[in-house]
């Protein structure tokens, strides 16, 4: 009974993923509008809005920012859901130790600097997470490894290259009008990567 019920909550880090998704289109509808390219434009711009800009207070076209509560929801459901995914991969890679506390317990700070994002020490929380995050998946490199897993290792090394990418672009400022939209390819890749990972979770490797 323990196992079972153990394998029926394997897959809550993709319906969170989903629900965060789900949650961004609903704060990109509402979002009133403005972009650091287009300070005056309505709505939220594919191309030239930050994720960032969905969780503030105020968009930048000065409106109140109606989308703030669901960007927040959806932050908040994601991180949760991946602390989730970091707890339950070593169980189902059968990690050793101590590359499954590594995996559990960086993960899980990953996540709380990514939910610090959002205030006023975003620079440092974005460089945390980033920090703890890429370290998780290398450690998660480990149990895919053993696995023969090996395409799972090169798709999530392009993950970290383009994480570092974007860390390269913010504080360089180099190509900076493209980093909005690099962003999000990140941001739908490294969620892919994770929901793809997910899916192979075993019932029967408990």
């Amino acid at each position: 009974m323990k196992s079972r019920g153990h394998n029926y909550f394997r897959f809550l880090p993709i319906i969170g993923i989903l629900i965060f998704v789900m949650l961004y289109l609903v704060a990109a509808s509402l979002y009133p509008g403005g972009s650091s390219a287009f300070p005056e434009k309505d709505g939220f711009d594919w191309i030239n809005s930050y994720w960032c800009n969905l969780t503030e207070s105020y968009a930048i076209n000065g409106k109140v920012n109606t989308a703030r509560p669901y960007a927040l929801s959806g932050v908040v459901i994601l991180c949760i859901s991946l602390t989730h995914f970091f707890f339950l991969f070593p169980r189902y890679f059968e990690l050793k130790s101590p590359w499954d506390t590594i995996v559990a317990f960086s993960g899980l700070l990953a996540c709380i600097f990514a939910l610090l994002i959002h205030t006023e020490l975003h620079d440092i929380m974005a460089i945390m997470a980033s920090v703890f995050g890429s370290f998780t998946v290398i450690a998660l490199f480990f149990g895919l490894r053993k696995s023969g897993w090996y395409h799972f290792i090169w798709t999530g090394v392009v993950c970290l290259i383009l994480v570092a990418g974007n860390g390269y672009v913010y504080f360089s400022r180099n190509y900076a009008e493209l980093l909005p939209l690099i962003q999000k390819i990140t941001f739908a890749i490294v969620l892919l990567w994770f929901l793809s990972l997910n899916f192979t979770f075993r019932p029967n490797s408990e």
